[in-house]
């Protein structure tokens, strides 16, 4: 859990200290959305079952496979997200107008899961990643995808 926070803790420092600490503030929830995204859909999807896909083929995968996707995964996954996003929107966290903001926030979760699922599917499958540089992938890459949409608020 600790490789899924680094990113969001980072980003929270960056906000703690910066002028203008948005952008941070952003990436902060980005990368919680994301890493929660990741985490829900894992878990219930294999919880699930049900027909589960490799994401770089479409072909059928059993549950649980390293980049393996499936509709009720993503979708509570999304659903998880959603909730993270609403708690922060609630707190502010981050600035803007609550619809862009839970857009912004649910665009970069699905971003970030489907290039670690990518990831898992290509790399990590072969050995050639782990689950930690995993988990901290996904992290980063919902805080870059959510701090760059923040521009366009």
């Amino acid at each position: 859990m600790f490789a899924k926070l680094t990113v969001p803790l980072l980003a929270a420092l960056a906000a703690s200290v910066a002028p203008q600490p948005e952008i941070f503030l952003f990436a902060f929830a980005g990368a919680l959305a994301a890493a929660t995204m990741d985490t829900v859909s894992s878990e219930i999807g294999k919880a699930l079952g049900g027909r589960t896909l490799l994401v770089t083929t479409l072909r059928p995968v059993p549950p649980g496979t390293e980049g393996g996707v499936s509709l009720g995964g993503t979708a509570a996954g999304l659903a998880g997200a959603a909730v993270l996003a609403a708690c922060g929107i609630a707190l502010g966290l981050p600035p803007g107008p609550s619809g862009a903001v839970l857009a912004i926030l649910l665009a970069a979760a699905l971003l970030a899961t489907t290039l670690e699922s990518v990831a898992g599917a290509t790399l990590e499958r072969r050995g050639l990643l782990d689950g930690t540089t995993a988990n901290v992938f996904v992290s980063l890459a919902g805080a870059l995808t959510a701090a760059g949409l923040a521009r366009l608020v």
